[in-house]
């Protein structure tokens, strides 16, 4: 089962085509965000909703989603440091998230809803991998975001990948 992390963004509910990923960017990772932004997020956010609404009934909930690994050593102790790729295997696309410091050691996100425009509806295979100095690991699965686009989702082939 994959290790999935939330971060809510605003209140209420809201089509991620009207949210700008520069201000879910400068949301998550400690930029100023202004009044006239959370204005203008919540007027985009109302007319979003009553257009996506209308056209597919999509409702997205307002959390962020990180899908992530766990990567661990011959030992079983978390291997942090390393550096990690995502790939679309169908046109060899890097779709790797920016590194998230919130996450334990060892963790590290495949995807996350910063994707949801790589992805559709139809699963497309990804390849994820970790290199290091301690060693290299390596699984393959899909990714999705779904006619909505609302979150990326995905499978891999292992969530606990141990580095040789």
């Amino acid at each position: 089962m994959p290790l999935v992390h939330r971060l809510a963004a605003v209140s209420g509910n809201f089509s991620p085509r009207d949210v700008s990923p520069r201000w879910i960017k400068n949301a998550m990772f400690g930029a100023r965000v202004t009044m006239l932004d959370l204005l203008a997020v919540t007027m985009f956010t109302a007319l979003g909703l009553a257009a996506s609404c209308a056209s597919n009934n999509c409702r997205c909930a307002t959390d962020f989603e990180f899908k992530t690994v766990q990567v661990v050593d011959s030992n079983g102790t978390p291997a942090a440091g390393l550096t990690s790729s995502t790939v679309r295997l169908s046109d060899h696309k890097d779709v790797s998230p920016p590194d998230h410091p919130t996450f334990l050691p060892g963790e590290y996100a495949v995807v996350d809803d910063l994707n949801i425009y790589d992805f559709d509806e139809t699963p497309e295979a990804i390849s994820f991998s970790v290199t290091g100095a301690a060693g290299s690991a390596s699984t393959t699965g899909t990714a999705t975001s779904g006619e909505c686009h609302c979150h990326v989702e995905m499978v891999v082939a292992d969530y606990v990948l141990v580095i040789d």
